[in-house]
């Protein structure tokens, strides 16, 4: 992305965040809104739903986040150690420019989903606010934690949280 195209799109990404900020997230226990997105590489749109009966964590990201380029190799660590007992991460990036974000994906070595950022719109209902912002969701797909900005000394309390929702009955 050259200077001149962020400079243009950061005005539209501050008023989204702005308005998001405004609007409330889902609450704690609440089914969240859905979500469709084509993949960061490209390919058919894919639902937030696909992931029922997983525990997920659903990451929003920007590559213009220092903290996200923290977050983000640990977050692909977590999904390694718990995938096999129903743990998913599904990162969603926020950058206009999908190729600044692949190149991002792919010097990390990041192995899981990556989805371009749906409408603006769409994204109003998840109430983003610092970055990057997730939500960690139960197997019904309800919200049970979030999560704003990242240290990796917020990683113990990430792993008792996913672990809490790994102990839960399946449905």
């Amino acid at each position: 992305m050259s200077i001149r195209s962020a400079a243009a799109w950061l005005p539209a990404l501050g008023l989204l965040l702005g308005a998001a900020a405004a609007a409330a997230p889902p609450e704690l226990g609440a089914a969240v809104p859905e979500l469709v997105a084509e993949p960061l590489a490209g390919g058919a749109p894919q639902h937030l739903a696909d992931y029922r009966g997983r525990v997920v964590y659903l990451d929003f990201w920007a590559t213009w986040c220092a903290p996200c380029r923290i977050s983000l190799p640990l977050l692909d660590g977590l999904r390694e150690e718990y995938a096999e007992r129903g743990f998913e991460v599904v990162g969603v990036n926020l950058d206009e420019e999908r190729g600044k974000a692949l190149q991002v994906v792919r010097q990390l070595g990041l192995r899981y989903p990556q989805l371009a950022a749906p409408e603006p719109a769409s994204l109003l209902a998840f109430g983003i606010g610092q970055m990057p912002y997730a939500y960690l969701l139960d197997r019904q797909g309800r919200l049970r934690y979030i999560h704003q900005g990242f240290r990796r000394s917020d990683v113990p309390t990430i792993r008792a949280e996913i672990e809490k929702l790994l102990l839960e009955e399946k449905p």
